[in-house]
């Protein structure tokens, strides 16, 4: 069997990923923004890709600040420490002089993934919807909108001691406008807009940690904010 190409496996990918949003939407759920990953450039040049893939958050897996994050039935659950960006007017085209003014503000963010380490297949990657399963976006911050995720700085408490500070090795130093800049480009292939509102979270600042029943974490993101998240 002949390989397919990574751009017709994403390109597959999307369209089956943008079909179950949509089925979601007529079943009651909201969108409220998009999600990248595998944007490392580890990642990048494991699968072959030219930037992160994208996936879509909806109220449905929505958490507030502090919440218990039910994972029974998850196989491998994972936190990652992530920061959020705010889109305040829809973007009519994709480039960095449109995208730069449209970012309203920043948040702390945490996602919570099933991970599959070992699956390679890039349509599964992105009908799976990148292996999301829970988001939480923290409080808003307007200080430094376009900073690039090398100056952030992460922290992770897990059950009160430390157990991660600094960024993932790796970590691409891309600005905030970059990462909107790509998602919309993506989704114009797609015919999708970024609406006015819509959050996008960046990818994993923090190599990703497990997580169970009876876990509490705190995850700080300077210089933008902090969150608290508990596990059952």
């Amino acid at each position: 069997m002949d390989q397919v190409s990574p751009q017709a496996a994403i390109r597959r990918g999307m369209e089956r990923q943008l079909r179950a949003r949509r089925e979601a939407e007529s079943k009651g759920s909201k969108p409220i923004g998009w999600k990248l990953g595998f944007g490392t450039p580890a990642s990048l040049k494991r699968f072959r890709l030219s930037g992160p893939l994208v996936g879509f958050l909806t109220d449905r897996t929505s958490l507030q600040d502090g919440a218990t994050c039910q994972i029974a039935g998850l196989k491998n659950p994972r936190l990652e420490a992530e920061v959020a960006i705010v889109v305040g007017t829809r973007p009519e085209r994709a480039n960095s002089h449109v995208a730069m003014p449209l970012i309203t503000a920043l948040a702390p963010a945490i996602e919570i993934i099933d991970l599959d380490a070992a699956e390679e297949d890039l349509e599964r990657i992105l009908v799976g919807n990148i292996f999301h399963r829970h988001v939480m976006i923290g409080s808003l911050s307007s200080q430094e909108l376009d900073v690039p995720l090398s100056a952030l700085s992460v922290s992770i408490r897990l059950n009160g001691l430390d157990v991660q500070r600094g960024l993932k090795p790796g970590l691409e130093a891309r600005r905030m406008s970059d990462l909107l800049e790509h998602v919309v480009s993506t989704l114009a292939g797609f015919s999708e807009v970024v609406e006015a509102g819509s959050v996008i979270i960046s990818g994993a600042l923090s190599t990703p940690i497990p997580v169970g029943p009876g876990d509490q974490v705190e995850v700080r993101v300077d210089p933008v904010g902090q969150l608290a998240v508990k596990f059952a």
